[in-house]
């Protein structure tokens, strides 16, 4: 089966953040919080979103950019539904979130990712290379 025959009922909307609900069920559905309570503004925020919709209009995949206009956009959060992954609904998702910034001149895309998704990303066309995050939300000794 080609990529195109595994995601053809699949349909990606870009710049049109979905529903507050559909997206904490998402993360949940990948093991995280929902942090429902900032999505209004944060939404406004992200240079870039793409969501994916399975054929019954159900939220099975999503991801953010946040760019600094010039050079650099970062990806937030690229979520694929468990029962959805392996279809490559994640890969069309960066796909068409870096289609969107190149088209604006981004060049360059980071991506803070597990340890355990690095062939997803490589499998994206990312160069793999050390990096770091901090989450002050989080209690952190410093």
């Amino acid at each position: 089966m080609k990529k195109t025959d595994m995601i053809s009922e699949i349909t990606f909307q870009v710049g049109d953040p979905p529903a507050v609900e559909a997206l904490v069920r998402l993360r949940e559905s990948v093991g995280w919080g929902g942090w429902s309570g900032d999505y209004a503004t944060v939404f406004e925020r992200y240079s870039t979103t793409v969501s994916a919709y399975s054929a019954d209009e159900e939220l099975i995949g999503w991801t953010a950019l946040v760019s600094d206009g010039v050079r650099h956009a970062f990806f937030v959060d690229v979520i694929v539904d468990p029962l959805h992954q392996g279809r490559g609904i994640g890969r069309e998702l960066v796909t068409r979130a870096i289609d969107v910034e190149q088209a604006r001149g981004i060049s360059l895309f980071h991506a803070d990712f597990a340890k355990e998704n690095a062939p997803f990303y490589a499998a994206c066309g990312f160069t793999l290379c050390g990096g770091a995050y901090l989450d002050t939300a989080c209690s952190v000794t410093r």
